[in-house]
């Protein structure tokens, strides 16, 4: 009897495996940053070792996390800074071996176009009293803002994830922040920073040269977004010691996700009787034939990539209204330069009496920063290309040059529309979060809510959706985010 009953419960058990290996969805993920390879990594968390999650990616992973080599070392050519506060990053740095080095201070200057107003002493306490000087208690304030939007609201959100919740749009997102985080992002940052009683010479020194450096913007861009370039000019700052793609590159390696080297072309939607399915074509990387074009059916497809007003990459087809996402984005170059600096153009006598970064805050000007990474090598910022008279202002000689160059963020004003993570029925959009704010940690927060989104709409948990849950332990991270 007692074998009978064995018997029947094993039956039993391979019929409900079966069953729940039937309900798996065929998921294609589409770009390999750090978005795209933590919504793969989530999603397997979420599904399981037997769901089929296939992420493609035309160029390298890690999408605007780069790197570049210079005498044995990595130096970031992309999205460089961590905050204290990314949980996300911190706990990815320890559960993939990373190792974390906090970006030293080495001191800096900001100059107006013509003359530095304000420069850092290599003596601390000198520095605190020229700040003070010149902005009052104005520093200290502004960090005592944005550790409290950060501390208080912002984080809010780890713990809504960790619960299983998530949110169909970027406005619902960040009102389950708090309706001050959704607030920010139609008021510009001049205009908030002057209603608190911030001068007019604060917001035009070290705030402008936070949002032209972190966005390349102005001081009009929306306050949410200008909350976090602030956030840039905090202590504790850190990057990924070996290059902060490494990140990108752990955690595909983690997912198990198929990785496809080519460049997705078109998506088709398909359907048939109540069921929806998308067909995704992609060419190859390095396809020389012309009719190489491939193709694959999924259940459910992930755009990670930002797709904005200049996109013709990828077609959507089989809708009967055509999907709105468009979104105008912001060129920014950086240009990495091995030669000695002309410290004439800034009014000086010799490069070794530079700042080791110069913040531009004039507007408009040919570069936004300057900063010396190592030894005979410069990192400059700027929103077009370096033309060769501008490289030759600002250097006296030049042995090589490299450049980046990236559609690097939106446009942030504080009438722009913020977007949805749903596109269509089970097609989402990672990089809607963009339009709220462009950061590697907002990414990974928007990568995890999509695979939630996923996960809740596939298994009908429609309770976890656009719910903002009990928040009486809102600020206790528990478990492992």
């Amino acid at each position: 009897m007692s074998r009978l009953l064995l018997s029947l419960t094993l039956l039993l058990y391979l019929r409900f495996v079966s069953a729940f290996d039937e309900e798996l969805p065929r998921i294609a993920i589409v770009g390999a940053g750090i978005g795209g390879t933590s919504t793969a990594y989530y999603l397997r968390q979420l599904f399981g070792d037997q769901a089929v999650i296939d992420i493609y990616e035309s160029n390298s992973v890690g999408g605007r996390l780069d790197t570049l080599k210079f005498d044995g070392e990595f130096i970031e050519t992309g999205g460089s800074t961590l905050h204290p506060k990314n949980a996300y990053m911190l706990n990815f740095t320890k559960i993939l071996g990373l190792e974390a080095k906090e970006l030293e201070n080495n001191g800096f200057g900001i100059y107006d176009g013509k003359e530095f107003q304000f420069r850092t002493s290599s003596y601390k306490i000198v520095t605190l009293l020229k700040a003070f000087w010149r902005y009052g208690n104005d520093l200290q304030r502004v960090a005592n803002w944005v550790d409290d939007l950060i501390s208080k609201k912002f984080t809010r959100i780890y713990n809504h994830q960790l619960k299983g919740y998530a949110f169909t749009t970027v406005k619902d997102l960040l009102l389950s922040m708090d309706q001050l985080m959704l607030n920010l992002t139609t008021r510009p940052l001049e205009e908030t920073l002057k209603e608190m009683g911030f001068s007019d010479r604060f917001i035009a020194e070290p705030v402008t040269v936070a949002v032209r450096t972190n966005y390349g913007q102005t001081v009009n861009i929306q306050s949410f977004v200008g909350s976090l370039a602030l956030a840039g000019m905090q202590p504790g700052l850190f990057a990924i010691k070996g290059g902060n793609k490494q990140v990108s590159e752990k955690l595909l390696k983690e997912s198990k996700a198929n990785f496809i080297h080519a460049e997705v072309k078109k998506i088709s939607l398909l359907k048939e009787h109540d069921s929806i399915q998308y067909e995704l074509f992609y060419k190859p990387h390095n396809s020389t034939e012309q009719n190489s074009m491939q193709n694959h059916i999924y259940d459910i497809v992930i755009i990670a990539m930002p797709l904005h007003q200049d996109s013709k990459d990828i077609k959507f087809e089989g809708f009967i209204s055509p999907l709105s996402y468009s979104q105008p984005f912001y060129r920014t170059v950086a240009t990495f330069i091995q030669g000695e600096v002309n410290a004439s153009f800034f009014d000086f006598d010799k490069e070794g009496d530079l700042p080791n970064t110069i913040l531009i805050n004039a507007e408009p000007y040919f570069i936004n920063s300057i900063s010396k990474r190592r030894k005979n090598l410069w990192k400059v910022f700027s929103r077009e290309l370096l033309t060769e008279s501008e490289k030759n202002l600002l250097f006296k000689s030049i042995e090589k040059t490299t450049v980046y160059n990236w559609l690097a963020y939106p446009a942030y004003s504080s009438s722009q529309k913020l977007l949805p993570f749903v596109l269509h029925d089970q097609l989402y959009y990672v990089n809607a979060m963009e339009s709220a704010a462009s950061t590697i940690e907002t990414s990974v927060i928007a990568a995890r809510n999509v695979a939630l989104l996923v996960k809740n709409h596939w298994f009908n948990l429609f309770d976890y959706i656009d719910e903002i849950p009990n928040e009486s332990d809102e600020n206790k991270i528990k478990g492992e985010l």
